[in-house]
């Protein structure tokens, strides 16, 4: 069988090598284009390998889900989609092609690069916690190369907005200071999720927790 030919504005951006998670006795040569998922199954004779088989998957036919597309990867070595009429399972023998490809296929299907989507993840989290606004002040933050820059360029939200944002609306002093305290308690478990998954280093834990302590 022939194999697969790009069309005239198809670029490739990813050729490896993988086999299906329900046949792990052939190996399949995958590409990567602008447009598709491409495997061509490979079968080795006594003095050539040939193409047995080619098969092609549209990426835009990729499930999508809260804006992100069904695209996982399990154990570092299985890449999952979960397309419109199908689940497909891939299996990669090395970690860090099965990496790299993934990193492709998610930058494809969302426009962002691996690093700009973590970094959107990280920001979320902090913002929920620490109650503060980041929105335009990522990029700056982090060309510090540390995920504590975030919060020298960051400025805190607006005492409306936190009020708005969670809906705590003062109906006497003693309820305030209890909702005030109750708060300051949450946000201390979250910051501490954020030191124990490595987010955050154990000073800007220090820091951070001194703030909130502080009002």
């Amino acid at each position: 069988m022939e194999e697969y030919v790009l069309a005239s504005n198809e670029i490739v951006l990813y050729e490896g090598e993988c086999f299906y998670l329900s046949d792990l006795k052939t190996k399949c040569k995958i590409i990567l284009t602008n447009f598709n998922v491409v495997l061509e199954s490979l079968k080795r004779k006594l003095f050539k390998t040939e193409i047995e088989e080619v098969k092609t998957y549209k990426v835009t036919n990729v499930k999508i889900y809260l804006n992100e597309p069904q695209i996982k990867i399990n154990d570092d070595t299985t890449i999952v989609f979960y397309f419109v009429n199908e689940v497909l399972s891939l299996f990669f023998g090395d970690k860090k092609e099965a990496k790299k490809f993934y990193s492709k296929v998610m930058e494809l299907s969302t426009g962002k690069t691996g690093l700009k989507r973590g970094l959107e993840k990280v920001v979320g989290v902090v913002d929920d916690t620490l109650g503060i606004d980041s929105v335009g002040t990522v990029e700056n933050a982090f060309s510090k190369s540390k995920l504590g820059g975030i919060f020298g360029f960051v400025k805190k939200k607006d005492k409306k907005d936190e009020v708005a944002a969670s809906g705590n609306f003062e109906k006497s002093s003693v309820g305030a200071k209890n909702d005030d305290f109750d708060s300051r308690v949450e946000k201390l478990k979250k910051l501490k999720e954020l030191l124990d998954q490595g987010v955050l280093t154990q000073k800007e834990f220090d820091e951070q927790k001194k703030t909130i302590m502080q009002g």
